[in-house]
Formats: C-alpha cells, sequence, structure tokens
C-alpha cells in the first residue's frame, strides 16, 4: 500500500478525466481559493482618496486625479463619475473639465 507523502492524500485514477477531477479536489482542499480583489471596497477606498485630493487642490483635471491615485484615466473616471453632483462640480469641457469640492468658488 503506498503511503501518502507529508499527509497529502493519495489520488488514485484509471484516466487523465479522473487525475484531473482528483487533483482539483486535493488543491481546492489546500490552497482554498480566496477572492484576489473587492472591487466595491476598492472603488470606497479610490473615492475617499479622490475625494481628499480634490478638497486639497484648487481644481483638478481627471488626469490628475488619475496620476495621483495611481490609476488608468478611464479608472479614474469610473472613480469620480458618481460623486458629480454630490461630491463634486465639474467646470469646463472635456479635456479641460476641473473638478472642485461641491460648492466652492472657482479661483
Amino acid at each position: 500500500m503506498p503511503a501518502d507523502l507529508r499527509g497529502i492524500d493519495r489520488i488514485q485514477y484509471n484516466s487523465f478525466t479522473s487525475l484531473g477531477e482528483g487533483i482539483s479536489r486535493l488543491l481546492a482542499q489546500e490552497v482554498p481559493v480566496q477572492p484576489t480583489h473587492d472591487v466595491e471596497n476598492q472603488l470606497i477606498v479610490l473615492r475617499a482618496q479622490a475625494k481628499k485630493l480634490v478638497e486639497q487642490s484648487e481644481g483638478l483635471r481627471v488626469v490628475d486625479i488619475a496620476q495621483l491615485l495611481g490609476v488608468s484615466v478611464d479608472m479614474a473616471r469610473v472613480v469620480v463619475g458618481p460623486m458629480i453632483g454630490t461630491d463634486f462640480d465639474v467646470r469646463g469641457k472635456t479635456r479641460g473639465a476641473r473638478y472642485y469640492t461641491k460648492g466652492t468658488e472657482a479661483l
């Protein structure tokens, strides 16, 4: 009778399919799958950081926010988009648009 090595279960198989299933079960026991990203919490953190950055500035473009947060411009748009009208005012058009804290006067 073959002995287990380091307490790892022995996988008996009669085809590659059953071997694959056995390995999958064994790996699931040894290395439980954990989510690597919690997107909702990541967005909450990024939005809080963006709010703080805009509060400390005299207006930031989305490119500036992306650079300061260390994310892509597209991700910065996802972060600040829902904050427009509640946390941020936007002044300007497209590329020149700047984000200000809601209710502040532009300089």
